[in-house]
């Protein structure tokens, strides 16, 4: 696979919504290309600042608003 198409994997994977044959092929590809294991170490970093961030409550006149 190309570092292109490697970087479109990175997002999904990190979700755990790759197959079997996609993850072998990220985690080949990233072993052997440094450019890309950067890359990939910079958005699985990201998805764990966000996911420390938690949920935001809703506004409690949210329901109301909708209707």
């Amino acid at each position: 696979m190309t570092c292109t198409e490697i970087h479109k994997l990175f997002s999904p994977y990190v979700d755990g919504r790759v197959s079997g044959s996609e993850m072998r092929a990220l985690t080949r590809h990233v072993d052997q290309c440094a450019d890309c294991a950067r890359e990939y170490a910079a958005t699985e970093r990201t998805q764990q600042l966000l996911a420390s961030l938690g949920r935001k409550k809703p506004p409690a006149d949210l329901a109301l608003k909708l209707r």
